[in-house]
C-alpha cells in the first residue's frame, strides 16, 4: 500500500462533511443514469472527485504555505526565548530597584539625628526623651493621659528605650545594605543566563531550519502524485479508507509534532539556560521583599517609637551571635534573610514563571494552532468515514427521469436503429466514464436493459 505522509491529513483539510453526496446527483441525463445505476455510487465518485482536484490543487500550493508556516515557528520560538530572557531581566531590574531604594531608605532612618521626644500615637502624652525607663515602665509621668478603652481607662503604649531604638535602626541597615551588597552576584548571574538562552537560539536556527525541510517539504511532491493517482484511477475512491485512514490517524499526530520538534530545538537549550538563571532571580526577589519589610517597619518604628513596633523590627532581622557594630559589614556570610510571607513568596514566584513560559514551546501561537488543527480533522475524517459507508439515496424522481430519457431516445427505433443508438450511447457513456470502469459497466449494463431487443 503507498504511503501518503501528509495526504490523508490534507485530505480532512479540503473534505468537509458537505463534500460526502447523501442524496443523488441528478443533473443531466448523464448524471442521472449513473446514478440510478450504480444506486448512487457514482455521486459519492463524482463529489470526491471535485475535492481530491481542489486538495490537489491546494497541495501544490502548500508547500510555500508550509515553508511560512515553518519560518513563523522558528521565529515565533526565537521570539519567545528573547522575549523571557527580556522578561527575567526586567523582572531584575524591578527588584534591583527596590533593593537600592530600601537601602537608600534605611540608610537615611538610621543616620537621621534622634528626635528630642518619644514619638507616640496621636491623643497620648509627650514623654521627654530623658525620662528614665524604668520610671517610664513604672509610673506614668505627669500630665500622662490615660487612653480610654470601652467604659476602662488604658495605659499608653509602652515607650521603647531610645537605644534599643538606635542600635535596631543600625542593626537593620546593615542588613539591608549587605542584602544590596550581595545582589551583585545573582545578578551577574542571571544577566548571563539570558544572554546565554538568546544566543543557544541563535545557534540553532540552522538545524531548525532543516528539519523544515527535511521533515515537512520534501514530502509534497509524492503527496501530489499520490492525489494524481487518485484521479487518474477514481474506482479507488469507493473505499478511501483502506488507502489512507492509518495514514490520516498517524499524521494527526505527527503533523503539530513537526511543529513541536522544530520549536524545541530553537528553545531547549535556551530554556534550560533560563531555568539556571532563575534561582539568582529568585534571590534577588527575594532580598528586595525582605528589604522593603525591614524598611516599612523602620518607617513605623520611626514614626511612632513604641516598644511594640520595635519588637516587630527586631523579629524581622537576622539572627546573629555577634551584635552588628556599626560601620563594620557583615562580611562574605551567606545572605540572611526574613522568611516570607506564602502570598509574596507566591507572586515572585508566578512572575518567574510567567516569563519563562514566554519560551515554552507548547504555548507558541502556531503550536496551538496545529494542535488545535489536527484533532479537528481527525474528527473531520471520522466523520466523512461514517458517512462514506452510509449508502446514498436515489430519489425516484431521478429514476423516472431517465427511464422516460430512454424511451425518447428509443421511440420508434427497432432492429440496426435501436442497436446504432445504443453503440451511440455506449461511445458517449465511454468518454464520460472511462476513469471510471466500475460505474462505466453499470450504466451500460442499465442501458442494455433498456434497449428494445
Amino acid at each position: 500500500m503507498r504511503k501518503f505522509s501528509l495526504s490523508a491529513l490534507a485530505l480532512v483539510a479540503v473534505l468537509g462533511v458537505g463534500s460526502v453526496a447523501q442524496a443523488d446527483c441528478c443533473n443531466d441525463f448523464w448524471s442521472c443514469a449513473a446514478a440510478v445505476a450504480t444506486g448512487g455510487l457514482s455521486c459519492q465518485v463524482e463529489s470526491l472527485i471535485a475535492s481530491v482536484t481542489t486538495l490537489k490543487n491546494a497541495v501544490e500550493a502548500m508547500s510555500s504555505n508550509m515553508s511560512a508556516q515553518a519560518q513563523s515557528v522558528i521565529a515565533q520560538a526565537q521570539q519567545g526565548v528573547n522575549s523571557a530572557a527580556a522578561d527575567l531581566k526586567q523582572v531584575r531590574l524591578d527588584a534591583a530597584n527596590d533593593l537600592k531604594n530600601s537601602a537608600d531608605q534605611a540608610r537615611a532612618i538610621a543616620n537621621a539625628p534622634p528626635p528630642t521626644t518619644l514619638m507616640m500615637k496621636p491623643g497620648t502624652a509627650v514623654a521627654q526623651q530623658n525620662v528614665p525607663a524604668v520610671a517610664a515602665a513604672n509610673k506614668p509621668p505627669a500630665g500622662t493621659v490615660m487612653l480610654k478603652s470601652g467604659g476602662a481607662m488604658a495605659a499608653p503604649p509602652k515607650p521603647a528605650d531610645p537605644k534599643a531604638v538606635k542600635d535596631a535602626f543600625t542593626h537593620a541597615n546593615m542588613a539591608v545594605q549587605d542584602l544590596l551588597t550581595k545582589s551583585t552576584n545573582p545578578t551577574n548571574q542571571l544577566n548571563q543566563a539570558a544572554d546565554q538562552a538568546m544566543a543557544a537560539a541563535v545557534r540553532h536556527l540552522n538545524t531548525a531550519r532543516q528539519i523544515s525541510v527535511d521533515v515537512m517539504l520534501t514530502p509534497l511532491k509524492a503527496i501530489s502524485d499520490s492525489l494524481l493517482d487518485l484521479l487518474t484511477h477514481p474506482e479507488r475512491l469507493f473505499d478511501p479508507t483502506a488507502q489512507i485512514n492509518a495514514d490520516i490517524t498517524r499524521m494527526s499526530q505527527q503533523v503539530p509534532a513537526m511543529f513541536d520538534r522544530i520549536s524545541n530545538e530553537m528553545t531547549q537549550e535556551a530554556l534550560g539556560d533560563l531555568n539556571q538563571g532563575t534561582a539568582a532571580l529568585t534571590q534577588i526577589q527575594d532580598s528586595a521583599s525582605s528589604a522593603h519589610a525591614i524598611v516599612e517597619a523602620m518607617n513605623k518604628l520611626n514614626a511612632e517609637r513604641t516598644q511594640a513596633n520595635l519588637d516587630a523590627l527586631n523579629g524581622l532581622l537576622p539572627k546573629s551571635n555577634l551584635m552588628p557594630v556599626q560601620g563594620v559589614a557583615m562580611g562574605n556570610a551567606p545572605v540572611q534573610m526574613m522568611a516570607l510571607s506564602p502570598n509574596i513568596a507566591l507572586a515572585n514566584k508566578q512572575r518567574v514563571n510567567v516569563a519563562i513560559e514566554r519560551a515554552n514551546p507548547a504555548k507558541l501561537p502556531i503550536n496551538v494552532q496545529q494542535h488545535a488543527a489536527a484533532a479537528s480533522m481527525l474528527s473531520k475524517w471520522q466523520s466523512i468515514q461514517a458517512q462514506i459507508k452510509t449508502p446514498v439515496a436515489v430519489l425516484p424522481a431521478s429514476q423516472q427521469k431517465v427511464d422516460k430519457d430512454l424511451g425518447t431516445m428509443f421511440a420508434g427505433k427497432k432492429g440496426a436503429d435501436a442497436q446504432k443508438k445504443k453503440q451511440e450511447l455506449f461511445a458517449e457513456a465511454q468518454k464520460r466514464f472511462g476513469n471510471d470502469p466500475k460505474t462505466l459497466a453499470k450504466v451500460k449494463a442499465y442501458i442494455e436493459a433498456h434497449a428494445p431487443k
